[in-house]
């Protein structure tokens, strides 16, 4: 099974008329992440806290049409957080969140358990869970708990209007990066992480640090999956975005389903994943977030729709 740790939260995504007209989606990057790898056929759990209002209810209900698994569920104190979404003039998501912080943690120390449950073999955590001060250091002491006992997966998924305090974020992100087994980053997260370097290379820099598996994603200029002796590109899919909100954790989630799929979900075999593999991993993830972008909010695809699109995309030249 598939443990995601951290923020559940409500994205207020603009609807047909624009930035006056606003719908609440459930999101937050690891309860995507969790949504994303249960709606792709994959067992998957979510380790985070959830209010007890109607928006912590929409957030319960996706959690239970998507078959996550809420055993480890919490209920938060504070109300649900939300976050202000709009699409700007390149395409990308930007956000305002409202009700997180210090002072309202996603994460705190009683909502992790002692013993996690034995079918757990992977865990993915990252966003604002492991970033914001309060949270981010019960991530870090599960990662360093269970470094070596299973499968780390850490996604930064960094927003920079929250990511205050700078030195001590850096210092705190190469702890969790060099814990990892499986590090997903996109380029914006570099720009945020190391500023002015070329995101390839930071990632080769990365695989240094720990990780046995790095998969850089550079939105519509495709994707690149680095291991010490591997780099395998691919393009993305040819789509119509709708807006980007969810397609990274969706990327996320689709590289844990498929190594799930191959029985490939441990770093031994991350670590000896040839130039094939790496390339099936890549064309699945991409047509798994291509299909996210072409909906409003975090709506991640089935299964069943993402081998739609390898079919399609495979009968006009493949990605």
């Amino acid at each position: 099974m598939l443990l995601t740790c951290g923020e559940a939260l409500i994205d207020l995504v603009p609807g047909e008329s624009g930035d006056s007209d606003f719908k609440p989606v459930p999101g937050g990057a690891p309860y995507n992440v969790a949504c994303a790898v249960s709606r792709m056929g994959a067992p998957a759990a979510f380790l985070g806290a959830v209010a007890d209002d109607w928006l912590g209810e929409l957030l319960r209900a996706r959690l239970r049409e998507t078959g996550v698994d809420t055993g480890l569920l919490a209920q938060r104190t504070a109300a649900t957080p939300i976050a202000l979404v709009r699409r700007n003039p390149t395409g990308s998501a930007e956000y305002i969140f409202h009700g997180l912080g210090p002072d309202s943690p996603c994460l705190t120390e009683e909502h992790i358990p002692a013993n996690l449950p034995d079918q757990v073999n992977c865990i993915v955590t990252g966003g604002l869970a492991a970033g914001l001060p309060g949270s981010a250091e019960v991530v870090e002491a599960l990662l360093e708990r269970e470094r070596g006992h299973r499968l780390l997966v850490l996604d930064p998924n960094i927003r920079p209007t929250l990511m205050y305090d700078r030195p001590a974020l850096l210092d705190r992100w190469w702890r969790q990066l060099a814990c990892a087994d499986i590090v997903k980053v996109s380029d914006e997260d570099v720009g945020w992480l190391a500023p002015g370097e070329e995101p390839e290379a930071f990632a080769r820099h990365l695989l240094e640090h720990g990780p046995a598996l790095v998969v850089l994603t550079r939105g519509g200029d495709g994707a690149v999956a680095l291991t010490l002796k591997e780099r395998v590109f691919v393009r993305p899919p040819k789509i119509t975005v709708r807006d980007t909100v969810g397609a990274g954790d969706t990327y996320t989630a689709a590289c844990l389903v498929w190594l799930h799929r191959q029985g490939l979900l441990s770093r031994d075999a991350t670590v000896g994943l040839g130039r094939g593999p790496l390339h099936e991993l890549l064309r699945f993830a991409s047509a798994a977030a291509a299909i996210c972008c072409t909906r409003a909010g975090a709506e991640t695809p089935t299964l069943d729709e993402v081998q739609s699109l390898l079919t399609r995309t495979a009968s006009v030249g493949g990605t």
